[in-house]
């Protein structure tokens, strides 16, 4: 699954960027909230098929 490993890579970009400590911790919030609507929308989309 190509999507999958998107996903994965994306995030790891995400958590590896040095910010500042706000910044950060606002990214990894977005970040975890980006990855659980993208879950979701991979699951929906192959349990349709």
């Amino acid at each position: 699954m190509p999507l999958l490993s998107c996903l994965r890579n994306f995030s790891k970009k995400i958590y590896q960027v040095p910010e500042t400590p706000m910044i950060s911790t606002i990214s990894r919030k977005e970040a975890s909230r980006i990855m659980k609507i993208a879950l979701i929308a991979v699951q929906t989309h192959f349990s349709n098929d």
